[in-house]
């Protein structure tokens, strides 16, 4: 089973530690429901080192660097 997470974190907000807590509180979530892997797309993922220590820190492996028609820098993340 797989699950796509989605989250935005408004810019006051950033840098405080919501967005941590939403992935690994989704993270919990999506495994008490049987998911078995969680994804997500990160837009300029690989340029941002927030997001990139972000989805580090909640156990995300980058999986795909590259949106395959090469029109944006995407970064695909996996969970398991």
């Amino acid at each position: 089973h797989l699950c796509d997470l989605g989250i935005v974190v408004d810019s006051h907000a950033r840098g405080h530690g919501v967005g941590k807590e939403l992935v690994l509180c989704a993270k919990e979530f999506a495994r008490s429901k049987g998911m078995q892997v969680m994804v997500a797309t990160t837009k300029g993922g690989a340029h941002n080192p927030a997001v990139v220590k972000l989805m580090q820190a909640c156990g995300f492996q980058a999986v795909n660097c590259k949106d395959p028609s090469g029109a944006t820098d995407n970064v695909r993340w996996e969970a398991k």
